[in-house]
């Protein structure tokens, strides 16, 4: 009998041991699927979609970034990050709707304000263009290149003076190199030959000559001046 009864106590002990086993192996499987889930769950960071980004995968870059964006609506440097994702893609109007949400939020970003405009003069929406350029040089009035493309812009708007005047401005920076120099004051010229200024536009082509004299084309675009 006392053989028998260990036997029976040994056997209890075994099965208490196999469900105690089981259920450590299922909580423990539970764990492992929450971990998963978890993982799965967990937003990426700004790091890893910027180096998306950079790796090229525009696409994958610009969904990680439209959560981050659904989540933190506030976080303008998530949506700069949005808006160059987007427009690498060629969705302009997609970028132009981030940069529009940016500038509101942060009125002295004149980076921003630059290349929204530079969107909006893509898909023809010239007058806007011009708008924000102006933003963009109001609040960093030496930056040629804002200058130099709202001048293109006001250009393309028939504003042929208002665009001679800020050709000028950049001109006007004595470390400007020739080369650039010579380019200015040849859309300046032309400029004003559209705003039927020909004295102005003779001048503009006469010192583009003396920095490339030997410049066949300005020679020739001279002489319809004689």
């Amino acid at each position: 009998m006392a053989c028998t009864h260990c036997h029976l106590q040994k056997k209890t002990i075994h099965g208490i041991l196999g469900i105690l086993l089981a259920m450590a192996l299922a909580i423990s499987l539970v764990a492992c699927g929450d971990e998963e889930a978890t993982t799965e769950d967990v937003p990426v960071s700004l790091d890893e979609a910027q180096n998306a980004y950079e790796s090229g995968d525009f696409e994958g870059a610009a969904a990680d970034l439209e959560a981050l964006v659904a989540d933190n609506p506030e976080d303008l440097e998530v949506r700069r990050s949005l808006a160059l994702a987007l427009a690498s893609q060629g969705d302009n109007e997609g970028a132009i709707e981030q940069y529009l949400a940016i500038v509101e939020s942060d009125p002295i970003d004149h980076a921003s304000f630059y290349r929204l405009a530079l969107l909006e003069r893509v898909i023809g929406l010239s007058l806007e263009a011009a708008t924000h350029l102006e933003s963009a040089v109001d609040l960093l009035p030496r930056d040629a290149s804002y200058r130099d493309e709202l001048a293109r812009t006001y250009a393309q708007l028939g504003r042929y003076m208002d665009a001679a005047e800020q050709w000028g401005t950049v001109l006007a920076d004595e470390n400007l190199k020739d080369e650039g120099r010579v380019e200015l004051l040849k859309l300046q010229a032309e400029a004003y030959v559209n705003a039927k200024e020909y004295d102005l536009a003779e001048q503009s082509l006469e010192a583009a000559l003396m920095l490339a004299p030997n410049d066949e084309a300005l020679k020739a675009r001279l002489e319809t001046f004689e």
